[in-house]
């Protein structure tokens, strides 16, 4: 919502560059989750029968013109599938809809969906990241299977403050951050809610959060244009 509100203007006036963006500390990496009596077990079986059934295997994402109905979009354009997106106001009807048969895949992040995956019923099969969750290590991920660096997606914290703040409050308020979100103990905390610790901060920052602009307001361009936004 960092970036498709600002889009959107869900709150008007909003824009990032509004505030200093201090520092990333977690990501949360979108996920293809799937039910675990599915007739495909891996994304490359998915996949094949996306392209064996177009139009036939239904997809739960979060909404036209959200962060995971771009992410679909890229896959389907990606691999030549068509899917039948069904939407839902978050991951709770997600799952549910994923439960009763109603979709046959969900898109959001593991952890989101963690109880239907320790219960045995959901099975994840590819995380849009970059290094495996800690905390689902069996999940391959984007960048293992060789997917460009833009199918990387997912939600993050990043902590803002205030466009003009002192120069000495940010270096503060970065260092302490630092030495928090760079601990064991949150490393420990954070493997438990099914999150990655993520360390950026200056330039770097700046830049991946310019691309992620950059990328997504393009692909939401073309859905304005469709009509569909």
């Amino acid at each position: 919502a960092v970036v498709t509100g600002e889009y959107q203007q869900i709150m008007k006036g909003y824009t990032t560059d509004n505030l200093d963006l201090l520092c990333m500390i977690t990501r949360e990496a979108d996920s293809f989750t799937i039910s675990s009596d599915a007739p495909y077990k891996t994304w490359d079986e998915f996949i094949q029968y996306a392209k064996d059934h177009p139009g036939q295997v239904r997809v739960g994402d979060q909404g036209i013109g959200s962060r995971v109905y771009l992410l679909v979009t890229k896959v389907e354009q990606y691999y030549g599938v068509q899917f039948n997106k069904i939407s839902y106001t978050s991951s709770a009807p997600q799952r549910e809809a994923l439960l009763n048969g109603e979709v046959d895949c969900i898109v959001s992040s593991l952890g989101d969906f963690a109880p239907i995956i320790q219960s045995g019923d959901a099975i994840g099969i590819l995380e849009f990241s970059e290094v495996r969750n800690p905390t689902y290590p069996d999940v391959p991920t984007a960048k293992e299977i060789g997917l460009p660096d833009e199918f990387i997606s997912g939600s993050f914290i990043i902590i803002a403050g205030p466009k003009g703040l002192p120069e000495d409050v940010k270096t503060k308020l970065v260092d302490s951050f630092r030495q928090a979100a760079t601990s064991q103990e949150f490393a420990d905390w954070a493997a438990t809610v099914g999150i990655t610790p993520s360390w950026m901060e200056g330039d770097e920052l700046l830049e991946y959060c310019n691309q992620l602009k950059e990328n997504d307001f393009a692909a939401l361009d073309v859905l304005k244009e469709q009509g569909l936004i």
